[in-house]
């Protein structure tokens, strides 16, 4: 499921697209977690996804956030890519300016002084052994502060 191999045929990535950019809005919410989503999308009998395990599925539904951009994330929920948060961000990204999260309530940016200060905290706070910490702990601690 977390592969990024790309194992399928063109055939199905368009068809993949044609179909998440044409769902009306009371069919573009999906569950948020790949699984729930696979299992919402095989339940639907898709064409495309014909034969295809659900472990088949999870993967399709993870290269298509991931690598595809077919779909993305809004509030927590799975949404075709051209709707998503994912997208507003990729476009801020894409002009160098912060993008603004109404969820957050905050346009703050961070200053390096603050960076650092956050930094050395994460890693002070390290439990021993550990050679990485998760990104969302770092979200977290950023965000806090």
């Amino acid at each position: 499921v977390y592969s990024p191999q790309d194992l399928y045929p063109p055939e199905l990535w368009a068809a993949a697209s044609a179909y998440f950019g044409g769902l009306d809005d009371a069919n573009m919410v999906l569950p948020g977690g790949r699984y729930s989503c696979a299992q919402v999308l095989v339940a639907r009998r898709l064409d495309f996804l014909a034969g295809r395990s659900l472990g088949q599925v999870c993967h399709i539904v993870q290269l298509a956030i991931s690598q595809k951009k077919l779909l993305g994330y809004l509030n927590g929920a799975v949404v075709p890519y051209k709707r998503s948060q994912s997208m507003v961000k990729e476009k801020c990204a894409e002009v160098g300016r912060p993008c603004s999260s109404a969820a957050r309530g905050t346009t703050k940016v961070a200053t390096w002084d603050v960076v650092r200060s956050c930094l050395q905290e994460i890693i002070a706070t390290m439990p021993p052994g550990a050679e990485s910490i998760p990104l969302s702990n770092m979200k977290r601690i950023f965000r806090s502060r």
